[in-house]
């Protein structure tokens, strides 16, 4: 039994982080579509309803900086 009522996608590379973390969860990761594009550009897009539930995503772990946001 678990208290996470919500959806968590895990969006890494190989998968690693966002499992351990549903794993210590108690839960499945929602499933989920990435499509890449020219230029690095890519999008995620969930594949569950997640409409009026808490939603968490585990972040890429790639090595490289990431861009700075303003």
């Amino acid at each position: 039994m678990n208290d996470f009522d919500g959806l968590l996608f895990a969006i890494d590379g190989d998968g690693d982080l966002g499992q351990r973390v549903a794993r210590h969860l108690g839960i499945e990761p929602s499933p989920h579509e990435i499509r890449e594009f020219e230029g690095g550009e890519h999008k995620m897009r969930s594949l569950a309803n997640g409409r009026w539930c808490p939603t968490s995503a585990t972040p890429a772990r790639t090595g490289r900086p990431r861009p700075a946001t303003r």
